[in-house]
């Protein structure tokens, strides 16, 4: 039975033909996929194996210079559609930031544990 999608587009696409990568774990793995229709918040791509991609993967088009996190909505034979995923960089800097810290406390609590330990040996 054929999945109806509801139409849920925040901005027209337009048509394409751009030929685009999928690039999975951090550049670990990449697909050549076609870019079906295209619009500023997301894409129809068209893959061989698209049950094979995850929910969410950095889309490429070379020729464009376009690259933008993907996340799937949904999936039809060898189609995704997906939206693009906006990100701040503050954000993710701030988050880097709230990281390190989180990090440092760890290694002041490993250090404390370690120093209890051989106190005891």
């Amino acid at each position: 039975m054929a999945e109806t999608r509801r139409e849920s587009r925040v901005s027209i696409r337009v048509l394409s033909s751009f030929l685009g990568r999928i690039e999975l774990f951090n550049k670990q793995a990449s697909y050549n996929c076609s870019i079906m229709d295209l619009s500023g918040t997301g894409a129809r791509v068209s893959i061989d194996n698209a049950l094979m991609i995850p929910n969410d993967f950095m889309l490429e088009i070379p020729s464009k210079g376009f690259r933008k996190r993907a996340v799937v909505k949904w999936r039809e034979g060898s189609e995704i559609g997906v939206s693009f995923e906006a990100y701040d960089e503050n954000v993710i800097v701030e988050r880097l930031v709230t990281l390190e810290e989180e990090l440092r406390v760890l290694k002041e609590q490993m250090r404390s544990l370690l120093a209890v330990k051989s106190a005891k040996a």
